[in-house]
């Protein structure tokens, strides 16, 4: 069962900054599996060592993309269970407005529990 995080629909319900994490709170993000309708759930993305000129605000995304994961093709997804400790650049894209994060590593905490469960 792959599961994956569409950016595209995702929506952003709060930005917190720290000094070496960046955290990314979304009211839901879609996720999508193969062969199932696209379902959403609450979620946080978290940016360690962030570099960044601008930060988005609260909104539905239009299209977003992760830069730099090994393997990874290039679909405006990321694994819900992604936990990279590598230089990622993360791109977002909403109300007509581009942003970019550099950061050292991301994980993603999605709440999987309000998936809905197949009998």
């Amino acid at each position: 069962m792959k599961l994956e995080i569409d950016f595209h629909g995702s929506e952003i319900a709060e930005i917190k900054t720290g000094t070496n994490e960046l955290e990314i709170i979304f009211s839901h993000v879609v996720i999508v599996q193969a062969g199932s309708p696209a379902v959403s759930v609450p979620a946080t993305l978290k940016v360690g060592q962030p570099k960044y000129s601008k930060l988005p605000k609260k909104g539905r995304l239009t299209d977003g993309e992760l830069y730099g994961v090994p393997g990874k093709a290039l679909n405006g997804r990321i694994p819900v269970d992604l936990n990279c400790e590598r230089d990622c650049e993360l791109s977002l894209s909403f109300e007509d407005k581009d942003y970019t994060i550099h950061g050292k590593s991301f994980q993603v905490i999605a709440d999987l529990s309000q998936l809905p469960h197949k009998n």
